[in-house]
């Protein structure tokens, strides 16, 4: 583990945002039926000199690939055997290897709602990530974190009807000073086996997290 001070924790803001990498799934309005939006728990930081607060705002729009032929070809690249593989980790590897497989949507515009607000976010790239900043009133950020020690906001996609989406995610609030902790992933946080290329390709790929 690594403990490194806040305030020069501004270079290492997408690993944080990396190992927050349980995201909220959700099928936008804005959108065609077949794409679909993930947006990544991120850090909003207070406003110099300004009673404000800014959120980034990361997200990916995709539409999922549903060939068996192209799961096959990703399996086979891997050199994962399917008929070594139980029935529980052919339908975590089936799940899983989807999240290599999809379509990148570039040039699509996705609606957030923070409290009673809507805001329109920049275009997502040719890798359909997209990225914006969003600057709220500090007194509607009090209003909206659940209590002086709770330091989250969450977000939610809306249709241009301003009609809510039932998944959300969520903006860590980042104070100007304190400590944070920044670890590593594999073997550190879940069991991967790193050493082992057979057990780290079916601890990734083929079954379920399990934490050190």
């Amino acid at each position: 583990l690594v403990v490194v001070d806040r305030l020069g924790f501004r270079s290492m803001r997408h690993l944080f945002g990396s190992l927050l990498a349980i995201a909220a799934t959700a099928q936008s309005a804005e959108l065609a039926r077949d794409e679909r939006v993930i947006f990544f728990p991120t850090l909003g930081q207070r406003v110099p000199n300004a009673a404000a607060w800014e959120l980034e705002i990361h997200g990916w729009v995709f539409e999922p690939e549903k060939r068996r032929a192209s799961l096959a070809a990703f399996q086979a690249a891997l050199g994962l055997k399917l008929e070594d593989l139980s029935t529980a980790e052919k339908a975590v590897f089936a799940e899983s290897a989807r999240w290599f497989l999809v379509d990148n949507e570039r040039g699509q515009r996705v609606s957030i709602r923070v409290g009673e607000r809507t805001h329109r976010l920049k275009k997502s790239g040719p890798n359909g990530h997209f990225f914006d900043r969003v600057r709220i009133e500090a007194k509607e950020i009090e209003r909206l974190r659940g209590g002086p020690s709770d330091n989250r906001v969450s977000l939610r996609t809306v249709n241009p009807a301003s009609a809510l989406h039932d998944q959300q995610t969520q903006v860590h609030l980042l104070e100007a000073t304190g400590l944070s902790v920044v670890s590593d992933l594999d073997d550190t946080i879940k069991i991967s086996q790193v050493t082992d290329r057979e057990a780290l390709l079916r601890n990734t790929f083929c079954r379920p997290f399990q934490a050190v």
